[in-house]
């Protein structure tokens, strides 16, 4: 099988909540890696949790809605609970 939908994932920094917005800062470790990616012929999406306010309980509901291959999350170490 080979692989050519890749969903990356930035999530939510988990001590953030809907009501309040956080600083944003643009992931772009994870932007690099899919412009890589879609030079090297890949399906990219990604799916930024940080931007959408979506809690990790609603992370699921939305990966459901893509058509992926594979996975990838990035996240920082403040994150690790989330990621």
């Amino acid at each position: 099988m080979k692989l050519r939908n890749i969903l990356l994932i930035q999530p939510m920094h988990e001590k953030s909540s809907k009501a309040e917005r956080t600083s944003f800062n643009f992931p772009w470790g994870i932007a690099c890696i899919s412009k890589y990616l879609q030079d090297a012929g890949y399906h990219v999406q990604f799916l930024d949790g940080q931007a959408l306010q979506l809690l990790k309980e609603e992370l699921p509901t939305y990966i459901d809605g893509y058509s992926a291959d594979l996975i990838g999350i990035t996240g920082f170490s403040t994150q690790y609970n989330a990621v």
